[in-house]
């Protein structure tokens, strides 16, 4: 089975309900209590959507919304009926809030968001200074600048990104509330929508 628009990924289990202590020892944790923090979002890609060209290759690790393993709503999440381990992933590469593919490690552990994403690293400390140079700004969002945004490093980049004239490393802002952790490879990252940037932080030469 090909699906037209969602991945199918395969995964060792849903939730992370062991860890392992320097020392090699395994210990069970108890989720009932942040069963969130411990859902699985990533899995090997053993499906690609057939409608769309992605870059991503079967046998690559597709990062995912933690909605594909567990929704309230229907139970197991999407998880394929009749399997134990293969779930269907949507994408939506034209209306964002539907993509729940957010990026792709490939074989050679190379980093790719997917189209309406990026990924930014989150920055400490505060900059009360904010950027000149606006990417732009939503009408939706104009009564929101007055408010000091978030701001991030983009750590991995797209061509949809370049486009904008964004650049990995580039000091971006976004609003309050929009930064959603995903981890890649143990480390943390906000996972952004583009069309969510407000600004980007444009270092000048003294």
């Amino acid at each position: 089975m090909q699906p037209l628009r969602h991945f199918i990924v395969r995964l060792d289990k849903a939730i992370n309900d062991t860890i392992t202590t320097e020392d090699g020892t395994e210990l069970f944790i108890d989720n009932r209590w942040n069963e969130f923090e411990h859902r699985v979002m990533e899995g090997e890609v053993i499906q690609v959507p057939a409608k769309y060209d992605t870059g991503v290759q079967v046998g690559d690790t597709l990062y995912f919304h933690h909605l594909v393993v567990m929704n309230m709503a229907v139970g197991d999440g999407q998880r394929i009926e009749g399997t134990e381990d293969q779930f269907l992933v949507k994408y939506d590469p034209i209306v964002v809030v539907g993509n729940q593919s957010i990026a792709y490690m490939d074989t050679f552990g190379d980093v790719h968001p997917l189209k309406g994403w990026t990924l930014v690293e989150p920055m400490e400390g505060s900059d009360d200074a904010m950027p000149k140079t606006f990417l732009h700004v939503p009408d939706t969002y104009k009564a929101r600048v007055k408010d000091q945004p978030v701001r991030g490093r983009i750590a991995f980049i797209n061509d949809e990104a370049k486009a904008m004239g964004l650049d990995k490393g580039d000091v971006v802002r976004f609003r309050k509330g929009i930064d959603y952790s995903i981890k890649v490879e143990g480390k943390t990252y906000w996972r952004i929508p583009l069309n969510e940037l407000i600004a980007t932080q444009v270092e000048h030469a003294d």
